[in-house]
């Protein structure tokens, strides 16, 4: 019947998930089959159910939303799944469908289960007829709609619908493998695993959709593959995008020639291994491919820097101390906890063997730090002695955690409990580390803490910079002067009359105070040549520092593992040295030379002349004493005394060489351009 006019329309939507029916009626409608018995009833079978299920579904709902007719103007662009009282009538309209509007009701906002179902079969009816996938035009068109712009506020209704959802690329597909059991099927499935990955499941009525992507999508390859697969038989096709799946591999694989040859020459950088490819007439590999391969090398060799306490204790476990082999390396790990202002373990690991702990017996025990040896800056502590030839000679090499008394102590401790007699050093020489020095009191008690010279003059320097030129000069003379003290109590006299010469010279009192605070009144007085016979400095344990990173690690950082695989040897080859065979003292043709050179001198003194000059014999001897004991005091270092060396002549404890007695033909040539020879006089006779 006709539609009545009405001053205020009234809009019905009706709110229905449709997406479900909507992707199985398009599934069912590509006939990927190829089955003959397939004709048009199909289609009409399918609507059928579908009807069925959408009638439900209204049913479950049940929901009716009224709005006036000019609301449908802020509607844009609806869901699918809101249905529209117009949108039904103007296609029903189309279709020459009518129904009696009084079914529906103006004044009641809920629509009947008879009344829906009432309407729907009269709508399945017609849309039945006609082919499905145009069976609802919900066209979001203003003109389609045939709507008029709405006059009602923002406040009311919302202008703007949902966002735009991002188009979908469309690809196509092409058959290209068909399987009629599933056997064959999850043995395809087995074979994509290696260059494809599954992606997506769809579900439909008459079949399932697999979808399977490439492993390289992000890097750009659209290749997929599809399986369709039977609901109501074994049978399933497959069918892949039309975009080509070609990839070449980015690196070929490395030949046994070239890995072995990388292996050896793992130390190398990437650059530096293909400038040696190319001088070995080798392929010369991309710089990406060989860092790869280094650094896998790394980690299956353990040497990528990681290692835990668990995995540092098994390998010193593997070196334990065998007193039968005296020259082989054994480990000590000591665990001292974890230290309570940086959370982190303090540890330390001591590398020696028996016959170099053994040799140790030396009253001065040297102590110094390097640093730049590890990736994690753990320090290396290195122990030793310096022997009568004034040659240092190392004892221990130890990693520790960081540089504090208790590192130093555990190893001094290792070292003082070795034997059974506890070995106590007369004095330990080092640098100024205050950790040192209570290292040293703690473990050995009251014994001499040395202070190496050379250390105190790079902390005085420092402090005397913006001193004058005139002041700089005077304050290192005097500490140069005061340094060759032979006693103690030469040296706090001296210092004393120093300090007083400073104050009169109007040096920094601030300065002056502070030098007298550490270097003369404090524990590190210990620097002058008498307090010790074996020097002032630790020059050689610097030396043998510098040598270790020469031999050892090769100016690297290196990982603890293969730290610690290099001190085990550097150890042993310190064992086996021949220097420790060296106990006496060893006098060279220098020395030797130097003492003849004094003794033919034979000074001539006339004491007659000398008397009448008002010089008393008590200056005579005097003068005697100081000639013969002042250089010998100044050799207080245990260099060799010429003085000495020509008593022990005199004395047949000892007997110049042949090579410094005999007499010289012919001496060193003179400086300067050597003369022509001329014509002789021969040759100008007549």
């Amino acid at each position: 019947m006709p539609r009545k006019d009405r001053s205020t329309p009234k809009v019905v939507v009706i709110e229905v998930n449709l997406e479900d029916e909507f992707h199985d009626a398009l599934d069912s409608m590509e006939e990927p089959y190829d089955d003959p018995n397939i004709d048009e009833n199909v289609a009409a079978n399918l609507v059928e159910n579908t009807n069925g299920t959408f009638g439900n579904q209204i049913e479950d709902h049940n929901h009716v939303v009224e709005a006036d007719e000019a609301n449908v103007k802020s509607l844009s662009n609806p869901p699918p799944y809101l249905l529209s009282k117009e949108i039904i009538d103007d296609h029903l309209r189309d279709k020459d469908l009518s129904y009696d509007e009084s079914d529906l009701s103006s004044d009641e906002s809920d629509l009947s289960s008879d009344e829906s179902e009432c309407y729907i079969e009269n709508y399945q009816q017609q849309t039945s007829e006609d082919d499905f996938g145009t069976a609802f035009d919900l066209s979001s068109d203003e003109s389609e709609l045939n709507l008029e712009e709405s006059s009602l506020s923002d406040e009311n209704v919302n202008s703007e619908g949902p966002p735009a959802k991002k188009p979908k690329v469309l690809h196509s597909y092409r058959q290209i493998q068909t399987f009629t059991t599933k056997a064959e099927l999850e043995d395809y499935k087995n074979s994509l695993q290696n260059e494809l990955t599954f992606k997506r499941q769809h579900i439909g009525l008459r079949q399932t959709s697999l979808t399977y992507e490439c492993k390289k999508l992000k890097s750009g390859c659209m290749y997929a593959v599809m399986i369709k697969v039977s609901n109501e038989s074994e049978r399933s096709i497959v069918t892949e995008r039309d975009c080509g799946h070609m990839h070449q591999e980015e690196f070929k694989k490395l030949k046994k020639e070239l890995k072995s040859f990388m292996a050896v020459n793992s130390n190398l950088t990437a650059g530096q291994m293909q400038m040696r490819m190319r001088e070995c007439g080798l392929e010369v590999l991309p710089n990406r491919q060989i860092t790869n391969f280094l650094q896998r090398l790394k980690k299956k060799n353990g040497d990528n820097g990681t290692i835990n306490e668990y995995e540092l204790l098994k390998e010193a476990q593997k070196y334990p101390r065998d007193d039968s082999e005296p020259h082989k390396c054994f480990v000590i790990y000591t665990n001292l906890g974890i230290d309570p202002r940086t959370k982190k373990l303090v540890f330390t690991l001591m590398f020696s063997t028996p016959y170099l702990i053994q040799k140790q017996t030396e009253l001065l025990l040297a102590a110094d730090v390097s640093f730049k040896v590890s990736w994690k800056g753990f320090p290396l502590l290195v122990t030793g002695f310096s022997d009568i030839n004034r040659k240092f000679h190392p004892t221990s090499v130890s990693i520790i955690s960081s540089e504090n008394s208790s590192t130093y102590s555990s190893v001094f401790r290792n070292i003082k409990n070795f034997n059974e007699l506890e070995y106590i050093p007369r004095g330990v020489m080092g640098d100024g580390a205050s950790s040192l020095t209570k290292a040293v009191n703690d473990t050995f008690g009251d014994i001499d803490r040395y202070m190496c010279f050379f250390h105190l003059k790079e902390k005085v320097l420092p402090k005397i910079k913006k001193f004058s030129k005139v002041q700089q000069e005077l304050i290192l003379s005097d500490i140069n002067q005061l340094k060759r003290a032979v006693d103690e109590d030469e040296f706090f006299t001296a210092g004393e009359l120093m300090i007083e010469s400073w104050k009169a010279e109007e040096i920094d009192e601030e300065f002056v105070e502070y030098f007298r605070r550490e270097w003369l009144d404090g524990p590190l007085c210990k620097w002058y040549s008498g307090c010790t016979e074996f020097g002032t400095t630790n020059n050689g344990l610097e030396k043998k520092n510098c040598t270790i990173k020469d031999t050892v690690t090769l100016r690297q950082r290196l990982p603890i593992r293969q730290l610690f695989q290099k001190l085990v040897i550097a150890a042993e080859v310190f064992s086996v040295s021949p220097d420790y065979s060296i106990e006496e003292l060893k006098i060279s043709n220098e020395d030797y030379k130097y003492a003849y050179d004094f003794k033919q001198l034979k000074p001539l003194i006339n004491i007659m002349l000398l008397f009448q000059m008002g010089v008393t014999l008590f200056d005579i001897l005097k003068l005697f004493l100081i000639l013969l004991f002042a250089p010998a005091s100044l050799e207080s270092k245990k260099h060799v005394c010429k003085h000495a060396l020509v008593l022990s002549c005199k004395l047949k404890y000892a007997q110049f060489p042949p090579s410094v007695t005999s007499l010289v033909i012919e001496g060193p040539r003179s400086p300067g351009r050597p003369r022509i020879a001329k014509g002789g006089t021969a040759l100008s006779r007549k």
